[in-house]
C-alpha cells in the first residue's frame, strides 16, 4: 500500500546517490519555503497508487504551509483517510480528490473538514 507520505518523499525528498554527488552543491530555489526546508504551498501528486495517509510525524512542520494538494487519480477510497488528510495540513484551502475511490457516503464521525477549507473537487468518484 503506497502512502501520501511516501509519495511527498519521493517526489519532493531528499535524493542523494553516490551516482549523483558530483563534488558540488547547486541551489536551485530560492523560494523562502525551500530555504526553510519545506516543501512547496501546491503539491500535485496525480497518479501515484496512493492509498492512505501514512505516519507524518517528521514531516508536520514541513506540510502546515501547503495550502493546495492535488491528489488526482489515486486510490483512496476511505473518508478516514481524508479526514487525517485534512487534519495533517493545517493551512490547505483546496483539495482535489478527483478519481480516487471514495465511493461511500461520507461517515458523520468523519466530518472533520477543515474550517479554513474552501474548495473540494470530488469528481468521478
Amino acid at each position: 500500500m503506497v502512502s501520501l507520505k511516501e509519495s511527498i518523499d519521493e517526489k519532493y525528498g531528499e535524493k542523494e546517490t553516490e551516482s549523483d554527488d558530483f563534488g558540488f552543491i547547486v541551489f536551485v530555489s530560492c523560494s523562502p519555503e525551500a530555504k526553510r526546508g519545506m516543501l512547496p504551498p501546491m503539491i500535485t501528486l496525480n497518479d501515484y497508487n496512493i492509498e492512505h495517509l501514512g505516519d507524518f510525524s517528521d514531516l508536520t512542520s514541513k506540510v502546515r504551509h501547503i495550502s493546495e494538494l492535488d491528489l488526482t487519480d489515486n486510490l483512496l477510497s476511505d473518508w478516514t483517510d481524508v479526514a487525517e488528510i485534512l487534519s495533517s495540513f493545517k493551512s490547505l484551502k483546496f483539495l482535489n480528490l478527483s478519481n480516487n475511490l471514495l465511493n461511500e457516503p461520507i461517515d458523520s464521525n468523519n466530518n472533520q473538514a477543515n474550517e479554513k477549507l474552501d474548495n473540494v473537487s470530488l469528481p468521478m468518484n
